[in-house]
């Protein structure tokens, strides 16, 4: 790279500086340049090398370019294009293979248009055409090197920087995101679909965010008027919609997005999932308020405990049991002082073992309770140790009244034991969650012995489902708060479940409190509700949402039911129920009804009818009948349930179908053209007799033949990317493909072809599928024959004129390129006029060579449908300069016949309009129909031409530029039979009408 030489004085490099100095003295560019002309090799290699700035290496061919094995370490390559062996086009193709994306400029006199699209296909950087002055000539290769050379460094610089970019994007935890001033996402890292459960494949590039990503859209609103007052926002909440509804809540970190013009190009930031930090913030929030809450009014005593037996906390429930104030004991007193003495150490050793072992003190057990007024008190206490600290929290029940009755349930004990042992149902007695008493029905019911039942844990016999329910069951049941009977499932000895019906009461056992529950088994009446419930939401789902009309009788034939289906005829179900079905049946269809409805209710036969019926209009609508009779539970025919079916539109598309295709056969079987159709697999599937005198086959021979039998290969291939458009509109990826007009060349039986013009049209079902394809054809063998001859003889001409006009071209690189030398070396004014004039004279052989360029393709191909408004759409671009309005005024889908130039008419009619229109502000096209023929307007608001050019404008050598463009015009249409005119007003402006015979222009889809 060239040493960069600084201001003395400010230090500063300047853009000419840095233009001129690319690249240090001891690095140069190191050019390859490839070329069969060896004149042309020294004089390029002379002019690059002149500054010091290039090194060059030449070669007279590609392929001795690519054996040098030190192409690849060269800066950039220069080839021409045309070259014996391998062209320029071809050697561009193998550098990018080898070597990659060295800068590639092909440098030739050849400057057709395929030319230049075959080469940026293949990659190359720049296509520079060689002519003109060889200074400007130079001068342009040179920078055309220097930009190629830059920019291929810029690119791998880029490359690299973005590759980072990339990495940070797609592994950052956060979510970075961008979007526009309208708040469209322009970016989004793949964090983001992850945390809103988007697919990767699923873009939401170029959604609204706020209408997207916001669970509430004035959040965004919010935000950008936060970041507008302060130019950023940090830990801004927000709430955004994850994909399957929930809300994501994140933490913003946003600012102001500027573009390299300095205005505001959207806004950039992070997104920074808080959900779970926000969740566990408002659980613990509820989880506080639901404790204070629930130990503040909870209708039993409730002490908190310290470790050392300390009362912490106590509620209002236990100052009442007590009777001793609250502001006396929290803190202060330990529950030791108001147990009865006799259950004091039982208690302190449930006390500490807890805190070593929560699971060796049991949580539940009686005491006995001292208040202030030394008043024994009987109670349940309930303790558990708060997790994560040494305190427990322990509520008592006082039972006192309950144990004064005690000794009277106790002498009622034995007279429940003998009801209990009798009774069908299960009776279970427990106490801390410890069966004491099962009744023999345990054996009948579940299977289990009693001495297999008593002194088990009762969650054994549940079903593990419902076992994190009992614990506050049973402390429910101890409070007298369950009074409703509710349902569990037990595991009986077989292993099945078995539903029950759970009803019970607190007793005293064996002078104690335990639990008693009754236990129904409802195991089969569950399962029958259920089987019930699902049958009924079945049949009402079937009624409701069905298209068809179910409906029942009696034996009469008065209908009983119908379902609401009945109103698409115009009748509710209520004017329909009590009426007779025969009310509604066509006369002439009434006895066979009759005579299926008597088969179904004498015989129990299911019976299937088509018959005509009436709807509420006179309409008169074809019906299918499915019946079955319908009976009681005694086996005996009460009625009849059927269902209606809506076939009109079958049974008139039928009948239709019968009269069209009796139609089309008679056409087919007697038209000279051959018609034929096939399948989706592109199989024959029905062929004319006409068949026989253009293949020498029989329609027999030919029906079931593959078209890709039928159809040389090119003319296959013609035909399935026809296909391959028809099934993507039909996908609904465009509009529906019309008729089709291809010269398809068919095998005949002899070994021969045979050329048709062919019209293919796709053909759908009535659900709009589409099935196959139809075609027409007739013999254009003749006129294949002859068109192809005329485009041989063309392609000759016009590569012979290609061969010459390139070496021409070459010359006059030669000729121009040590003329501009011999400029700078001879001072003699007289040589120097000479020299010019061989300059001006070499500048008007290189105008002739321009115009052998571009007539030479005029009429080399065979012409076809052009679309008009893509025509002038491409034809504008890059013309028309800025302040020219382009209007274009006609129909959409009009296409004209022409030969393949016909876009160069309008370039060279817009081009002529602003080169000699002097002050030309607006240009219009439109089209206009005249007797069957398409008139063209091509219409501008400059000068005008004068009432004595209007002709010789579109003579060969008139004009003030080269003089060819009208004549070319001219020679485009006329081709195909089209002619131009010009007909405005001078001092008004041009216009030119161009005439296009009916038959050579079309519109599309109709």
């Amino acid at each position: 790279m060239g040493r960069s030489i600084l201001c003395r004085n400010s230090g500063i490099e300047t853009d000419t500086m840095r233009e001129n100095n690319l690249y240090k003295m001891d690095d140069r560019i190191r050019v390859l340049y490839v070329d069969d002309e060896p004149d042309l090799l020294d004089i390029t290699k002379l002019y690059l090398e002149r500054s010091g700035e290039f090194e060059v290496g030449i070669s007279v061919s590609a392929e001795k370019a690519l054996l040098d094995p030190g192409i690849a370490s060269y800066d950039a390559i220069v080839s021409d294009y045309m070259m014996p062996g391998m062209d320029g086009i071809v050697f561009l193709r193998a550098v990018r293979e080898r070597f990659g994306d060295i800068p590639f400029i092909l440098f030739t006199g050849r400057g057709r248009e395929d030319v230049v699209i075959r080469a940026l296909n293949e990659g190359v950087d720049f296509y520079l055409q060689k002519g003109g002055d060889p200074k400007a000539q130079f001068a342009e290769l040179v920078h055309k090197i220097r930009q190629g050379v830059r920019r291929r460094r810029a690119e791998a610089s880029l490359k690299e920087r973005e590759e980072t970019y990339r990495m940070i994007l797609e592994n950052i935890q956060d979510v970075y995101y961008r979007c526009d001033p309208d708040g469209n996402l322009i970016m989004f890292s793949p964090s983001g679909y992850h945390l809103l459960g988007y697919d990767p494949t699923d873009s939401i590039l170029g959604k609204n965010l706020a209408e997207t990503l916001f669970a509430n859209p004035d959040d965004r609103r919010q935000m950008i008027d936060a970041i507008e007052e302060r130019g950023a926002v940090r830990d801004f909440e927000m709430n955004l919609l994850h994909r399957n509804g929930a809300i994501v809540t994140v933490s913003a970190n946003s600012h102001t997005l500027y573009g390299n013009d300095g205005r505001v190009a959207g806004i950039e930031g992070i997104f920074r999932d808080i959900t779970e930090q926000k969740r566990s913030e408002e659980e613990l929030k509820r989880s506080e308020n639901l404790y204070r809450t629930v130990f503040e009014n909870t209708g039993t005593a409730t002490i908190l405990i310290g470790p050392d037996t300390t009362i912490l906390r106590a509620n209002a429930q236990w100052e009442r049991l007590t009777g001793v104030p609250l502001s006396e004991q929290e803190n202060t007193m330990s529950w030791t002082a108001f147990i009865h003495g006799d259950d004091v150490e039982r208690m302190k050793g449930y006390h500490y073992t807890r805190r070593g072992d929560p699971a060796a003190a049991p949580n539940i057990y009686e005491c006995r309770l001292i208040d202030a007024k030394k008043q024994v008190h009987f109670g349940f206490v309930h303790v558990d140790v708060i997790p994560g600290t040494g305190n427990s929290i322990a509520s008592m029940v006082d039972v006192t009244e309950l144990k004064q009755v005690q000794e009277e349930l106790k002498a009622s004990e034995a007279k429940v034991r003998a009801i209990l042992d009798h009774l069908p149902d299960l009776i279970v007695v427990h106490r801390d969650g410890i069966i004491l008493y099962v009744n023999p029905a345990m054996s009948d019911t579940m299977g289990w012995q009693t001495e297999e039942a008593v002194g088990q844990p009762i969650l054994k016999f549940i079903a593990p489902e419902y076992h994190p329910k009992i614990p506050g069951a049973i402390r429910t049941r101890l409070e007298g708060g369950i009074e409703e009977p509710y349902f569990l499932e037990l595991i009986a000895r077989d292993g099945k479940p078995r539903i029950v019906s759970i009803r019970g009461t607190v007793i005293s056992f064996d002078g104690s409190p335990a639990i008693l529950n009754v236990l129904t088994d409802v195991t089969s009446v569950k399962h029958a509700e259920k089987a019930l419930h699902e049958s009924e939401e079945r049949y009402r789902l079937l009624v409701e949402n069905t298209n068809d009309i179910i409906y029942t009788t009696d034996l009469m034939g008065r209908i009983t039911s119908i379902s609401p289906q009945i109103s698409r005829y115009g009748y509710s179900p209520d004017e329909i129920v009590s009426r007779n079905l025969s009310s509604f049946i066509v006369d002439e269809d009434l006895p066979v009804v009759l005579a299926d409805l008597e088969k179904t209710v004498s015989a129990g036969q299911a019976t299937r009818t088509v018959f005509r019926a009436m709807d509420k209009s006179g309409r008169i609508r074809w019906l299918e009948d499915n019946g079955v009779a319908l009976k009681d539970k005694s086996g005996h025919v009460i009625g009849i349930s059927g269902i209606l079916r809506d076939i009109t539109d079958r049974k008139e598309t039928e009948d239709a179908l019968r009269e069209s295709e009796k139609k089309y056969r008679m056409l087919a079987d007697n038209i000279q053209d051959v018609i034929w159709t096939a399948d989706l697999d592109m199989r024959l599937t029905y062929i004319s007799p006409s068949v026989t005198a253009l293949r020498g086959i029989t329609p027999e021979e030919a029906t079931g033949e593959s078209l890709r039998d039928a159809l040389t290969e090119e003319s296959f291939q013609v035909l399935m990317e026809s296909r391959k458009e028809g099934l993507s509109a039909v996908q609904g990826e465009g509009p529906l493909p019309g008729s089709q007009v291809m010269d398809l060349e068919f095998r005949c039986r002899d070994g021969s072809t045979v050329w048709t013009e062919t019209v293919v049209n796709p053909v759908f079902d009535r659900s709009g599928q589409l099935r196959g394809v139809m075609g027409v054809m007739r013999d254009i063998t003749s006129r294949k024959q002859a068109e192809d001859a005329l485009r041989k003889a063309n392609r000759k001409l016009n590569l012979l004129t290609s061969i010459t006009r390139h070496d021409i071209s070459n010359q006059l690189l030669v000729i121009n390129g040590f003329t501009g030398l011999l400029e700078t070396e001879i001072d003699d004014p007289s040589q120097r006029d000479r020299l010019s004039r061989i300059g001006s004279a070499s500048q008007r052989i290189a105008g002739m060579i321009q115009f052998t360029r571009e007539y030479e393709n005029i009429g080399a191909e065979a012409p076809a449908w052009h679309d008009l408004p893509a025509v002038l759409e491409s034809s504008a671009e890059g013309i028309l300069p800025e302040g020219v309005t382009f209007t274009r005024d006609l129909p959409a889908g009009t296409e004209v016949f022409a030969d393949p130039m016909f876009p160069k008419v309008f370039s060279n009619l817009l081009d002529n309009a602003v080169r000699h229109g002097r002050h030309v502000t607006g240009v219009r096209i439109s089209s206009r129909q005249s007797d069957g023929d398409l008139v063209i307007l091509v219409e501008d608001n400059g000068c005008g031409i004068a009432a004595g050019e209007k002709e010789r404008i579109f003579e060969k050598g008139v004009g003030k530029n080269t003089g060819l463009g009208l004549f070319l015009v001219r020679e485009i249409l006329s081709l195909t039979g089209i002619s131009i005119r010009e007909t405005g007003e001078e001092g008004a402006g041009a216009r030119f009408e161009i005439t296009v015979p009916a038959g050579e222009w079309r519109i599309a889809g109709q």
